[in-house]
């Protein structure tokens, strides 16, 4: 909390769900495409920038004990440049989206995607049991978060144990190099 910019929040990951044309519209989802999506800063304001004294790197490692990282950095313009893996590169301005070859970034404000219950919470430390029964507020809508939002085709992302399937574990850090504040991790 010292250092918010450099806070990690939460790390979601997913292949990208199948695409459903509705109504005649198109389709951008790819089914063959790694989401890693990379939260900071809960509660951040439009005010806030991302820091170009803050390195954030996504970990991956295959069920084969191969690793892989992209390292994302930021201008002082408030461009994200991402890099790693075998050669992918990927830039954007904050709020917009940049694409190059298998791998595209975002970087910008966000809705906060975490659900949470504080209610529920609150009355499960009181009595010790479960209070959540499906009915819940999310205590957390309408807060904010700074994110990084990766898309790596899965073609890019090395082959796993078995011919057809990959397993990975994905982590994220953040790196200070400069400026004042803390390392966040």
């Amino acid at each position: 909390a010292a250092d918010p910019i450099a806070e990690l929040a939460d790390l979601y990951a997913f292949v990208a769900p199948d695409c459903v044309a509705v109504g005649g519209t198109g389709c951008e989802a790819d089914p063959d495409e790694l989401i890693v999506a990379l939260t900071i800063n809960r509660g951040a304001t439009g005010a806030e920038q991302f820091s170009e004294d803050v390195i954030y790197h996504f970990y991956f490692e295959n069920d084969a004990d191969i690793e892989r990282q992209i390292d994302c950095a930021f201008s002082a313009d408030q461009v994200v440049t991402c890099t790693g893996m075998d050669g992918l590169e990927a830039s954007a301005r904050v709020g917009n989206v940049g694409v190059n070859g298998d791998l595209r970034v975002y970087a910008g404000l966000r809705d906060d995607p975490m659900w949470f219950d504080a209610d529920a919470f609150d009355a499960f430390e009181e009595i010790g049991i479960a209070a959540y029964d499906g009915s819940g507020v999310d205590s957390l809508a309408g807060s904010n978060v700074m994110a990084i939002v990766l898309g790596i085709k899965i073609t890019a992302m090395p082959g796993g144990a078995a011919p057809d399937h990959n397993l990975y574990k994905v982590w994220a850090a953040s790196e200070r190099t400069g400026g004042d504040g803390i390392n966040g991790a």
